[in-house]
C-alpha cells in the first residue's frame, strides 16, 4: 500500500477539474509551507484555509481516500507499485515535461525508473522483416552498452525492440496504456517476460481508470520523455509513431532514423517514407553500426544536459525557499 501522502494525491486527482497540474501546484505550496512534511489533518487545514475547500470538498476527498485504499488491495493491484511525482523513484527526465505524469502505477523493476541511460524504440506496427531485424539488433547493441529500452509493447516494432533487448538478457520498459489488461493480447507473454527478467511495466493511468481515446498519444510523450534518444525504426508520414516524433523533438531529445541507403528495400514500401522525411528534413540523424561510436556520444552528451539541468532547477527551487 502506497503512502498516506500518495493515497491523498491519488484522491484529490479524482476530483474533477483537479488535473496534474493542479495538484502539482497545490501541493508544491503545501510543502513550502510545511517544510515537506506531510500529515493529512495538515493538509486538510491547508486545503481549507489556502484553497477555500468547503466540508462538501472534504468530504467528497475522505471519501476518496477510502476507495483509493479499496481498490488498491484488489488482488490484481497486490503486485502494482504506485510512485508519485513527490517521490524519490520518481524519473527526473518526466520532472521536464509540460505536463508530466503525477503517479507512475507500475510492475517490476522499479530500480529502472532512476535510469537516465534509457533509448526508445519504436515504429509502425506494420513492419517488414528488414525492420525486424534492424529493431532488434539497435536494441540487443544498446542493451550491451548498459542501456535501457524504451517501448510501448505495441504489435510490430515495438515489440521487436523488447525482444532484442531479452535477446542479451538487458533491461527494458513497456510504457503502458492499461497495466492490468495488458494491450495487445497477444503480447501478455511479452510483458510476463520482460518482467522476469527485471524489467519493468508503466502506466500514468489508474488501473481502475476507464482508457481514453487520447490516452496512446499521452503514452507517447512518455517514450521520449524516459529517453535520451528516440530511435524511429519504420514509419509512414502520417502515423501513431509520429507523435513520438514530435514529442521527441519538443523534448529536445535526440531523434534517429536507419541509415536506409544501407538497407535493401523492395521499391513501393511506405512504412520508410517517414524515416526518409524526417532525414531529409534534418529532424533526424542517420545511424548504423558504422557510427554507433558518434550516436553514443551524442546519448551521453544528452544525459549529461538533463542531469546538468535538473540540478540547476533543483537550486533555483532552494534559493526561491
Amino acid at each position: 500500500m502506497p503512502s498516506i501522502k500518495t493515497i491523498t494525491l491519488l484522491a484529490l486527482n479524482r476530483i474533477k477539474n483537479f488535473g496534474n497540474k493542479t495538484i502539482i501546484s497545490i501541493y508544491d505550496e503545501f510543502n513550502y509551507v510545511n517544510n515537506n512534511h506531510f500529515k493529512l489533518t495538515l493538509f486538510l487545514e491547508f486545503l481549507k484555509k489556502n484553497r477555500k475547500f468547503d466540508n462538501d470538498l472534504i468530504e467528497e476527498l475522505n471519501k476518496n481516500i477510502n476507495l483509493i485504499k479499496y481498490e488498491l488491495s484488489k488482488n490484481e493491484l497486490v503486485d502494482v507499485i504506485v510512485i508519485s511525482y513527490y517521490d524519490t523513484e520518481y524519473p527526473i527526465q518526466l520532472k521536464s515535461l509540460k505536463i508530466p505524469p503525477l503517479f507512475l502505477f507500475c510492475k517490476g523493476n522499479i530500480k529502472l525508473l532512476s535510469n537516465k541511460k534509457n533509448i526508445a524504440v519504436v515504429g509502425t506496427r506494420e513492419n517488414s522483416h528488414i525492420g525486424k531485424t534492424v529493431a532488434i539488433k539497435t536494441a540487443e547493441y544498446f542493451s550491451q552498452h548498459d542501456y535501457t529500452i524504451v517501448s510501448g509493447l505495441a504489435k510490430g516494432i515495438d515489440t521487436a525492440g523488447h525482444i532484442g533487448a531479452l535477446n542479451v538478457n538487458g533491461k527494458t520498459i513497456a510504457i503502458l496504456t492499461d497495466l492490468v489488461k495488458i494491450y495487445p493480447a497477444e503480447n501478455r507473454e511479452l510483458a510476463q517476460n520482460i518482467l522476469n527478467n527485471q524489467g519493468l511495466l508503466f502506466s500514468e493511468i489508474a488501473p481502475w481508470k476507464n482508457i481514453f481515446r487520447s490516452a496512446f498519444v499521452d503514452r507517447d510523450r512518455l517514450q521520449s520523455g524516459m529517453s535520451l534518444g528516440t530511435f524511429v525504426i519504420e514509419t509512414d508520414i502520417k502515423g501513431g509513431t509520429m507523435h513520438t516524433v514530435k514529442f521527441t523533438l519538443e523534448q529536445n531529445r535526440h531523434l534517429f532514423v536507419p541509415d536506409f541507403n544501407l538497407l535493401n528495400y523492395e521499391d513501393g514500401f511506405s512504412k520508410i517514407n517517414g524515416t526518409k522525411y524526417l532525414a531529409n528534413e534534418g529532424r533526424a540523424k542517420l545511424y548504423s553500426k558504422h557510427n554507433y561510436d558518434e550516436v553514443l556520444l551524442l546519448l551521453e552528451e544528452k544525459e549529461k544536459e538533463i542531469v546538468q539541468e535538473y540540478r540547476l532547477n533543483q537550486d533555483n527551487i532552494r534559493k526561491l525557499i
